[in-house]
């Protein structure tokens, strides 16, 4: 299983919709039917923790790993890392409700120390 991220924030629906433009028949009041099935909005600055954040879940999906399964470790001390995305969105631990979710910005709660089992 891969934990799977959606997509989110203003620039990748406008890269989504700008592709679709360009590759697709598809018209422009169904392109932003695309868009928004595909893409998800970030919080806005009246959220508790300001702008830039994507609360919904990220999911788990069998194998192989696709582009949306696809992430880097950053290293950031101590044998804590942050796991980011190709959209440079960061897996965020919600731990009072024990999901991951996105964040902009790699702080605390986007900080992950990885152990075996």
């Amino acid at each position: 299983m891969y934990l799977t991220v959606q997509p989110y924030g203003d620039d990748v629906r406008n890269s989504a919709a700008d592709a679709l433009a360009r590759s697709t028949p598809l018209l422009p009041v169904h392109i932003v039917d695309v868009v928004d099935y595909a893409a998800d909005v970030a919080s806005g600055e009246g959220g508790f923790e300001g702008a830039g954040f994507n609360y919904k879940p990220l999911t788990a999906a069998d194998g192989p790993p696709r582009w949306l399964q696809v992430f880097e470790l950053e290293s950031h001390g101590l044998g804590r890392y942050g796991v980011r995305s190709l959209f440079g969105t960061y897996w965020r631990s919600q731990h009072w409700n024990r999901t991951v979710s996105q964040s902009p910005h790699c702080l605390g709660d986007e900080r992950w120390r990885f152990t075996e089992n």
